[in-house]
């Protein structure tokens, strides 16, 4: 077999009557937090596409097979859905080439934003916030759905842009998850920072972050949208604790500027379990230039206390 051939890469419609389109909807109405008909009343599934690309589900593998190796449970190695809401058909074409990378953008509630990525595990929820968000303009939302893998998990408590903090990713962990589960009666900005999952890599001893995380790949696009007589949300405050979408280059530039002429602080020493991860921000910092911009203003966020698994 051709070494390309085995790493193809695949954007393609469905039929949403096939067993593939009929498989990724089911995963994704299991997924919902809250009762299906308080979605699907709403929405309608107008078109899907495969995504796919042989190089990631090579490492997909391969990592599921290092896991096994470690010695992690069942549940852990458990492939699961992941959702994010993305603003543009660039944004689904770049996540099927690159996969989701790390990248300066304003979801840090689990981890820092250039160490790791944040996945919604809860579709509808996913897809609420992204239609808030968008306000009288979320006529159709895309929501790209990945599958992962949660890895060794370790819980920690949820940051928002208010708190001027960052949590390191955590060394011998795979993920961090919220600590308080999400729950039905939780208003949404709480339901989505509640059902958020932050994956990253670690390439070596010295706890440098991966640019992408190999338990991640990407599986469809899902085009939704509202159904007639359901009614427009209000517009969103103008500042949400998190956002559930990938970020356009103008939210990026806004958090930028933002982040610039504030002055947080940093302890003179970081919490226990972190020391070593402090190098691992740097360098991934000094290797993406907008953000490096952004921190030559300003000192580094603090670390925030987690939670111990």
């Amino acid at each position: 077999m051709d070494k390309y051939s085995s790493r193809r890469v695949i954007r393609e419609a469905v039929n949403l009557g096939s067993d593939y389109a009929t498989q990724i909807f089911r995963g994704f109405v299991d997924s919902f937090l809250n009762p299906p008909s308080a979605t699907l009343d709403q929405w309608r599934l107008v078109k899907l596409e495969m995504l796919e690309n042989g190089y990631f589900e090579e490492e997909f593998s391969e990592r599921r097979a290092e896991f096994s190796r470690q010695g992690l449970a069942q549940d852990e190695l458990s492939t699961h859905y992941g959702f994010l809401a993305a603003a543009s058909e660039e944004l689904v074409d770049l996540t099927l080439r690159e996969g989701l990378k790390v990248r300066f953008c304003p979801i840090n509630s689990l981890g820092y934003c250039i160490s790791g990525v944040h996945l919604c595990v809860h579709g509808d929820v996913c897809l609420q916030e992204a239609a808030l968000e968008t306000g009288d303009d979320g006529e159709q939302i895309v929501l790209v759905a990945f599958k992962f893998m949660f890895g060794r998990t370790r819980r920690v408590t949820p940051v928002t842009p208010k708190d001027m903090a960052i949590i390191a990713p955590s060394p011998g962990f795979n993920c961090h998850i919220p600590d308080v589960r999400p729950g039905r009666t939780d208003s949404l900005s709480d339901q989505y920072l509640r059902s958020l999952a932050y994956l990253y890599e670690f390439e070596n001893s010295f706890y440098h972050p991966v640019p992408r995380p190999r338990q991640c790949s990407p599986l469809a696009a899902l085009y939704l949208r509202r159904r007639r007589g359901s009614g427009v949300p209000p517009k969103p405050p103008q500042f949400l604790p998190t956002a559930g979408r990938f970020p356009s280059a103008a939210v990026t530039a806004s958090l930028a500027s933002s982040l610039s002429s504030r002055q947080p602080s940093i302890p003179s020493m970081p919490p226990p379990g972190v020391m070593m991860s402090m190098s691992g921000l740097i360098s991934a910092a000094s290797s993406q230039a907008q953000t490096a911009a952004v921190m030559s203003q300003q000192p580094m966020l603090r670390l925030a206390p987690d939670v111990a698994s």
